[in-house]
């Protein structure tokens, strides 16, 4: 029956060419439409959601009042918080940080040739134990165990070194010498934090001018990200925090909020991010659209089959002189 089934459906879209046409056209562009949609919106509302316990992880958030009716919101928190929440907040069970290297992009040497490299940050020890990579070549402990470690992305080891083995191999970065020390895999797309190189962060607070400066609880200047216990309560840690720094600063115009990691892409209030954000309305607004898109391509196809079903009127005596059932008739 299924052979008499597809040598049925092959002969009307011979003898109907055109209807068939359109018929399959639209009912199939409709859905590759929905379905590309369907792809970017899942994209975006899983980013950063593939991390151990991203649940249970957040970004320091800091509200500063300038006057009375201004208030400045920051993604950067002072170094010291993150040392401050560790000893002192049982619910915290880790902290890292992050120093992107926004306005200070480096340039590598590499027997000479100098490439200036965008997309590398600073990262201190617990980086890779509170969020996931995966390594090819090397270790989180070797990158750790020395301040003038690198650590690659495949494609960008791929561009220095080929497909060799890196680890121990010399870049020049600027006027130092860093050693690579590992190699992770790319960035997922759905990832905030695509950057291609890391630093450990010793070696930028081994300046002391540099550690002088980062240890002022006046300068925001890191992203600071703590992993919570299953039973901590994200509000109360917050102004936990907000007393450790009120304890440090004179003003007290500061008040701080805790922000999921998966939330960190809709993020609409801040004053400048080093991340790229995207709206949850244009998300949610593209969800129903493809959604109402792929409707629409399904009622076209239903009303032009039926337009078409008394021409069939035919077929369908002939399927019944030969003792098709309603099922068969209806498949």
């Amino acid at each position: 029956m299924i052979k008499h089934h597809l040598k049925t459906a092959w002969r009307n879209l011979v003898r109907q060419p055109v209807n068939s046409l359109i018929n399959i056209d639209g009912l199939s562009t409709g859905m590759a439409s929905a379905i590309l949609i369907f792809l970017w919106v899942r994209n975006e509302l899983t980013f950063d959601n593939f991390h151990t316990d991203s649940q249970r992880i957040f970004r320091v958030k800091n509200y500063v009042a300038i006057n009375k009716t201004d208030t400045w919101i920051w993604e950067n928190s002072p170094y010291l918080l993150g040392e401050h929440a560790k000893q002192k907040l049982p619910e915290v069970l880790n902290i890292c940080r992050l120093s992107p290297m926004v306005y200070n992009a480096p340039y590598f040497n590499i027997k000479g040739q100098f490439t200036k490299e965008n997309a590398g940050a600073y990262v201190d020890a617990e980086w890779f134990n509170v969020f996931n990579y995966q390594f090819i070549y090397g270790s989180k402990a070797a990158f750790n165990n020395h301040p003038n470690s690198l650590l690659l992305t495949e494609s960008k080891s791929k561009k220095y070194f080929g497909n060799e083995n890196p680890v121990g191999k010399t870049i020049r970065i600027d006027t130092m010498d860093y050693q690579v020390q590992g190699v992770v895999k790319d960035n997922v797309t759905n990832s905030s934090f695509q950057y291609d190189f890391f630093i450990p962060l010793v070696s930028k607070l081994a300046n002391p001018v540099n550690r002088a400066n980062e240890e002022s609880w006046g300068n925001f200047n890191y992203l600071t990200f703590v992993k919570l216990t299953p039973a901590a309560i994200p509000q109360l840690v917050a102004g936990k925090l907000k007393n450790i720094i009120a304890k440090q600063r004179d003003k007290d115009n500061l008040k701080i909020g805790l922000t999921p990691i998966k939330d960190m892409r809709f993020e609409d209030d801040l004053q400048s991010s080093v991340f790229k954000h995207t709206e949850i309305k244009v998300v949610y607004i593209f969800a129903v659209l493809g959604i109402l898109l792929l409707l629409i391509a399904c009622i076209n196809y239903v009303n032009l089959t039926t337009a078409r079903a008394t021409l069939r009127a035919k077929e369908v005596s002939i399927k019944k002189i030969i003792d098709a059932g309603k099922k068969q008739l209806f498949t």
